[in-house]
């Protein structure tokens, strides 16, 4: 998504009283944006006001009322943001409370700012929701990724359920533009009119009813498998509501506005954003109000589910049989399919030629196992001395380079690069439709919506074919499993793992301690009050370093060990030991770059778990096992939770999935999966 259709997006959820919450990575401008948004709104005739709130620095009071001794009883007073943001409501403002670093919220806390999302209260005091024209308060929402945030938390779901989420697109071309324009404030924001939920609420309702009815119970409530993904969008109930908000307010100031509706949805419901839209563009018929009123002056309006446009020359398919242009046009069309030009993009690659070229092994390969006739000499793998099957990015750091090839093919004559067009490599040729820029000359193309809703159905159709058919390949067929298969990040997974792991080994571990004073010591005057602390958890890290762990594992094991470490945080220690027959080294490290590796023997992983049993001195809490598992495992369960990171084929332990204990499998790149 552009930077402007995110900033229009916020503009209009916070108007349609959505809570928003935008990620990204520290120091790539949420909070300044966000203080932007005051001079933004004063453009378009809003009076607005900011408030920041860093939610690491917050305890519950703070967001609860803090509790004081009254004759009438104990009362629970909001604090003095709570009444300047109710005073400027009242006053006609749009309060933007900007609850920043909401992953390093701890989970009290932030049920404690629950009360104030759901019920707009603080303490005894209800602050006003915001209507348009009318002024009152509503919730923006800031965190960077769990991993770089400090003592990072993930959003608990009952949060994250009532939060819109986005990434904050902030990229390095658009940040130079604004830095040499001093970081001016979005212009031409949209205005909700105050009328926009009697206007559109009910027919976005009626249309998302339709849907999930037909859909199945599935797609009203799908709570994640991966406990991760909780944190994020995910269907339920209530995100179909508030995408039935979003989605009123997005029609009454920018009508059919495809890129606006899916980020919409997708922040909200998230997988279940492209079959919604699917379904209703197949819904998309006139109103008959709208036939009834002129049935012969009524036109059909035009469908926006045009073919990607294919240039060809037609004294070059005069010359080729039928079966050539097919074999070509299949080519072509799996340039798009494959999504090469995003990947190209993602990947950070400038050369298209080289780019160009790797994707066409990739798809030629493929072309060239079915039988089908291949026009001309194109390029394919094995000219190039390469191995078939492997993927465009893979080809592309083994073609030679055009210096290195003297700008010439290494084979006989040819030249390294054909070009497929933008389609392929991203760059526009001057033999291609113009852009649709705005200009009276654009020709409108397909958004990436679409084309994601035509790649998703092009590969749900492949695999509801039958395996034992033979009309579809099993490069294909691999494409569309692959395409339809939900990407799981398993890094999400392990970091939620671990800290779930020791936030329950050390849950109602506190204790008082005089070391520092209490945060509410100004309110108890000269009774000195001990403030709280909670030990910090110890986790154990056990690499398997036998003989049956390759390279690539190890340097897997070193990297998750590197993960945990910064995990935790500055100052924290984790016991590292290396094992393969016998235990070689225990020591504690501060970062993944203290650890030596040692072994190379046989294998028994259970030596490794007794030495942490048996340890006496500083026991750990937490054992996170890197391993390719074809080792023998203790009958028993350790006495403390065991993450096992499975890298290999091995089995893992029978007691692995018992209780808080997790296996968490790592498929290496290139791994194959039974089809």
């Amino acid at each position: 998504m552009e930077f402007k259709h995110f900033v229009q997006l916020i503009a209009i959820g916070l108007q349609a009283r959505i809570p928003m919450h935008m990620t990204g990575f520290p120091g790539v401008g949420k909070t300044e944006f966000t203080k932007s948004l005051e001079a933004g709104f004063a453009r378009a005739g809003l009076k607005c006001k900011v408030f920041i709130l860093v939610g690491s620095i917050r305890e519950p009071q703070d967001f609860g009322g803090f509790p004081v001794s009254t004759p009438d009883g104990v009362r629970l007073l909001p604090m003095a943001w709570a009444r300047d943001a109710r005073h400027l409501a009242e006053d006609g403002y749009m309060v933007i409370m900007f609850l920043d670093e909401l992953t390093t919220v701890p989970p009290t806390t932030q049920a404690a700012m629950l009360r104030l999302l759901t019920e707009n209260v603080c303490g005894e005091l209800t602050l006003p929701n915001y209507e348009p024209g009318k002024g009152g308060v509503v919730y923006l929402c800031a965190s960077n990724a769990v991993e770089w945030a400090a003592g990072g938390q993930e959003i608990q779901p009952p949060m994250a359920n009532r939060l819109w989420h986005g990434e904050f697109p902030m990229d390095h071309e658009t940040w130079c533009e604004m830095m040499v324009s001093d970081f001016p404030a979005p212009t031409d924001l949209p205005v909700l009119p105050p009328d926009y939920l009697h206007t559109h609420h009910y027919r976005q309702r009626a249309m998302i009813a339709a849907y999930v009815k037909a859909a199945g119970r599935d797609a009203w409530m799908a709570p994640p498998d991966d406990p991760a993904r909780r944190s994020g969008p995910w269907p339920s109930g209530r995100t179909w509501y508030l995408a039935s908000r979003l989605l009123a307010a997005i029609e009454a100031v920018a009508p059919d506005h495809r890129l606006l509706q899916g980020a919409a949805l997708v922040g909200l419901v998230g997988d279940q954003a492209l079959p919604f839209l699917e379904y209703r563009e197949t819904l998309n018929l006139p109103d008959p109000e709208d036939i009834l009123k002129d049935p012969r002056g009524f036109v059909l309006p035009e469908r926006v589910d045009r073919a990607y446009a294919v240039c060809y020359n037609d004294a070059w398919l005069a010359t080729h049989t039928v079966e050539e242009n097919a074999t070509l046009l299949i080519h072509e069309v799996s340039h798009l399919l494959r999504d090469h030009e995003a990947r190209k993009k993602a990947a950070g690659i400038k050369d298209h030629r080289r780019w160009n070229t790797a994707g066409d092994c990739e798809i030629n390969d493929d072309l060239h196992d079915e039988g089908l006739p291949l026009p001309g000499d194109p390029p394919l793998p094995g000219t190039y001395g390469l191995q078939s099957g492997k993927s465009a990015e893979v080809y592309y750091n083994q073609l030679p380079t055009p210096r290195a090839a003297g700008h010439e093919s290494i084979r006989r004559g040819q030249q390294t690069s054909q070009d497929c067009g933008s389609g392929a490599h991203g760059e526009r040729r001057f033999w291609e439709l113009p852009a649709d820029d705005g200009r009276d000359t654009g020709v409108p193309g397909v958004d990436r919506l679409k084309a994601e809703l035509v790649r998703r159905d092009v590969a749900r159709r492949i695999d509801e074919m039958s395996p034992y058919s033979g009309d579809v390949s099993l490069a294909w067929r691999r494409w569309a499993r692959a395409t339809l298969a939900p990407k799981v990040d398993y890094m999400a997974t392990i970091r939620y793992a671990v800290r779930r792991a020791l936030r329950d080994s050390t849950l109602g571990r506190y204790d008082r301690t005089y070391r520092r004073p209490h945060r509410r010591q100004a309110c108890y005057g000269e009774f000195i009050m001990a403030s709280f602390y909670q030990p910090r958890p110890r986790p154990g890290f056990l690499i398997d370093t036998s003989s049956s762990m390759d390279d690539s594992q190890l340097a897997r094991a070193v990297t998750e060990l590197g993960g945990l470490t910064r995990q935790l945080g500055y100052g924290a220690e984790v016991v590292v030991a290396c094992c393969d027959a016998a235990v070689h080294t225990v020591k504690k490290v501060f970062s993944a770059t203290q650890v030596e590796l040692y072994g190379g023997g046989g294998t028994d992983i259970g030596v490794g778990i007794r030495a942490f049993i048996e340890r006496t001195s500083d026991p750990i809490d937490l054992l996170v096992i890197v391993s390719d598992c074809r080792t023998p495992w203790p009958e028993k369960a350790p006495p403390f939770p065991v993450i096992t990171i499975r890298v290999g084929d091995g089995r893992p332990p029978d007691w692995g999935t018992r209780g808080t204990n997790k296996v968490i499998t790592i498929e290496e790149p290139g791994a194959t999966r039974p089809i």
